[in-house]
């Protein structure tokens, strides 16, 4: 009885949220849009710069932690965890936000 109590606890405790990322890099008037809008329990993403001293610092545990996650947590089955990362440098408008 305890447990079917903790299974339907864990319903009402589920958080679910879904994240929508658009990237208009269109130059010559033309509308180009990514839209992504798939639902992850946890998204994190690393906004950077190449020349910044803290980026450079950040990007070897990044990169580790996005590969440990990739292989425990396979994105095109599980996908409880996402990691995300952008350039700012490139995607200005977006890091501006």
């Amino acid at each position: 009885m305890l447990f079917l109590f903790g299974m339907e606890l864990n319903n009402y405790l589920t958080v679910t949220t879904s994240t929508a990322v658009i990237v208009d890099k269109s130059t010559d008037g033309d509308f180009l849009r990514i839209d992504f809008n798939m639902r992850y329990p946890i998204l994190a993403v690393n906004f950077y710069a190449p020349w910044c001293y803290w980026s450079k610092r950040l990007k070897p545990s990044w990169e580790k932690a996005a590969k440990t996650m990739r292989e425990r947590y396979d994105p095109e089955m599980d996908g409880r965890i996402l990691l995300a990362k952008f350039d700012c440098t490139e995607e200005v408008e977006l890091c501006r936000r």
